[in-house]
């Protein structure tokens, strides 16, 4: 029998689960798009972000299995299909670095708009506090994020 408490928690275990793939996607997408950029502030910029990503995945996986949960399957098909796309992406936007950090400042939104929606979830108050240190971390690089590509956008022809 399902009870609304467990029903709760259950939807803050998956959200969590989803949050930690998010970050490590977007790992993986902010290095292979770093890799494409001809601008070297611009690439030490997205690995920064890249990293930060990298150890939010770390630290939520940490927090996951504290509160008991298996680690991440980290085989996921849907990792590999956005691994794919990334790559493609940055094939098409090679030496437009403007396009580039556009299409990875969405990406840093959308994954900022899932903390959001975590922390609008019933979580106990280690995850809300580890993850609303996260969230603001992000909110600073991505303002980075945007004044890279703002700058980015002036130096087109």
């Amino acid at each position: 029998m399902s009870t609304p408490r467990r029903a709760t928690e259950t939807a803050a275990e998956e959200a969590l689960l989803r949050l930690s793939r998010e970050c490590s996607t977007a790992c993986g997408w902010l290095r292979n798009s770093a890799r494409q950029l001809n601008n070297s502030a611009r690439k030490g910029l997205l690995l920064d972000i890249a990293n930060a990503f990298e150890r939010f995945h770390q630290e939520i996986e940490q927090e996951r299995e504290r509160l008991g949960a298996k680690p991440a399957d980290k085989s996921s098909f849907r990792g590999a299909v956005s691994q794919i796309a990334a790559s493609l992406v940055t094939q098409f936007a090679r030496g437009h670095d403007d396009t580039l950090l556009k299409a990875c400042e969405t990406s840093v939104e959308q994954v900022l708009k899932d903390f959001n929606h975590m922390l609008e979830l019933h979580i106990e108050p280690n995850t809300r506090e580890i993850l609303v240190k996260q969230k603001h971390e992000l909110e600073g690089l991505l303002t980075s994020l945007h004044a890279a590509t703002s700058a980015a956008e002036l130096d087109r022809p």
